[in-house]
């Protein structure tokens, strides 16, 4: 399986999953996908089967409208959405910041929200899956067929959760890393904090920090 970051719509004609990354602006990046024709290919891989993954501003895309009449998110107005899933975004000035607990197929790990959008549920579609929230759990994210979308950062942190994503799009013979990113992560950092303890003399950074 090859991973590849594109802004050209022909390449998506042969993709068996399209990954739409949260942004800073996303009403403008919506407009800029439009540009470059983005949008009809995602669409024609919908048609197709692939599976469409929408992460926070990508997840908002996905929907059926966007609002920002202040413009607290970067460019103000409207904007249809790409009409993939049933929500409606509206952009308001607080900002939503939180880690949540991630539960999927029994699995679980830590991802976090940060976005000004608040999205609605437009018509009755299958939760995408539970989180943990100051100990409350609650449906999040969206799924409609091979149309995905989710809030949280993180969300591809866990080796069961990829294994699922290969097997929706179609792709045989991939094994996830049976080892979560977030754990190979740590033990690659500790590794270099046990190199730099053996190798390098730590008294004047110490002295220098009054330590």
């Amino acid at each position: 399986m090859r991973v590849r970051w594109t802004d050209e719509a022909n390449v998506l004609a042969n993709a068996r999953v399209i990954v739409l990354p949260g942004t800073k602006n996303t009403i403008a990046d919506l407009r800029w996908l439009r540009a470059r024709g983005l949008d009809r290919a995602i669409e024609a891989a919908v048609k197709r089967g692939a599976l469409v993954i929408g992460v926070c501003g990508g997840f908002q895309m996905l929907g059926e409208r966007l609002s920002d009449s202040k413009g607290v998110a970067g460019e103000a107005g409207d904007e249809p959405g790409l009409g993939l899933l049933p929500i409606e975004t509206e952009f308001l000035a607080e900002k939503i910041v939180r880690q949540v607990t991630v539960e999927w197929e029994g699995e679980r790990w830590n991802a976090y929200e940060i976005h000004m959008g608040r999205s609605r549920m437009t018509a009755r579609a299958e939760a995408l899956q539970t989180v943990w929230d100051e100990g409350e759990a609650r449906a999040e994210g969206v799924k409609a067929g091979s149309v995905w979308g989710t809030y949280l950062h993180g969300w591809f942190e866990s080796p069961r959760l990829r294994a699922r994503v290969a097997t929706a799009a179609g792709i045989a013979g991939h094994r996830a890393h049976r080892v979560p990113w977030a754990e190979k992560r740590h033990a690659v950092y500790a590794a270099m904090a046990d190199h730099l303890v053996a190798h390098v003399n730590l008294e004047p950074v110490r002295r220098y920090l009054g330590l």
